[in-house]
């Protein structure tokens, strides 16, 4: 059996979060296990400086020729309207390309890119032979679009067109049964097509103590001067920070006066923009 895994989670900006090491770590996991059959990897030339990473990754694991690479014209993130052209084109480019390797089974590793950046996500446009796996991470803002920072009718119709794509998949992989009972209703599956599959702890997680001179050091680097409330891992999703920031600012004035607010992790530059003013009041009380 040839298993092809679409590696965009681990090329965008997700890359750097828990969607891109759950991605790397699942693609090295099925290639190590993988015994009489073949895994291809594809990567997106629209994201050329995670190719190499990719690459080097998998030294050893897979043989370099089956690490391929396809090219589309770009830009076609959904929320410019002048690429509506171009990701059409996209989308049957990349389908073609992985029909071309002849794949029994096609593996999805970030379905929800592709509103800001340039990941391209089809099911069912081009090619109607392989199966299509999926991985399925929190589903909003997919199916909560209302909540997002974005509620247009554009990212709107990203939604509803990128959902009818996932419900044309032969099987998910939820990383958590409760991701899995969020996705159940807006894909209209049967239980029965959905295999949990927690996501990936590599050995490098492990406690580490911070005391004395090293403490301090971090303490200073991040501006910790008080004792603190730590958001950890929600810095890029939308429903998470305005209602954290909220929950804050609604604390007596004395909490407030006590803690800071920190929120850990990385956020795309387009979406920095959006919570600068709600970040603007949690620092005044603070944060």
């Amino acid at each position: 059996m040839r298993i092809v895994i679409d590696m965009q989670g681990a090329q965008t900006e997700s890359r750097f979060r828990g969607i891109g090491r759950y991605t790397l770590s699942f693609a090295q996991a099925i290639a190590r296990n993988r015994g009489a059959h073949e895994v291809v990897l594809a990567l997106s030339g629209l994201f050329p400086d995670a190719i190499e990473p990719i690459r080097a990754a998998f030294d050893g694991v897979l043989p370099q020729e089956n690490i391929r690479v396809w090219h589309a014209p770009g830009p076609i993130g959904a929320a410019h309207p002048g690429n509506g052209a171009r990701r059409a084109v996209a989308e049957l480019v990349r389908e073609a390309f992985l029909a071309s390797l002849q794949p029994d089974v096609i593996h999805i590793s970030s379905p929800l890119d592709g509103y800001w950046d340039d990941t391209v996500i089809s099911i069912g446009r081009f090619d109607h032979a392989a199966q299509v796996s999926v991985s399925l991470y929190d589903p909003f803002p997919l199916v909560d679009s209302a909540h997002c920072p974005t509620p247009d009718l554009r990212y709107a119709d990203y939604c509803r067109r990128r959902l009818s794509y996932l419900k044309r998949a032969a099987i998910y992989l939820p990383v958590s049964e409760f991701s899995k009972c969020g996705w159940i209703d807006p894909l209209g599956a049967p239980g029965t097509h959905f295999i949990n599959t927690p996501a990936a702890i590599e050995p490098h997680f492990r406690p580490l103590e911070a005391t004395g001179s090293t403490a301090t050091q971090l303490r200073e680097k991040f501006g910790l001067a008080r004792p603190f409330i730590l958001c950890l891992g929600g810095a890029d999703e939308p429903k998470n920070l305005p209602r954290v920031i909220q929950a804050f600012t609604e604390l007596p004035s004395r909490l407030r006066a006590y803690y800071q607010l920190v929120l850990a992790g990385k956020m795309g530059e387009n979406k920095v923009a959006g919570f600068k003013g709600a970040a603007t009041v949690a620092g005044a009380y603070g944060g």
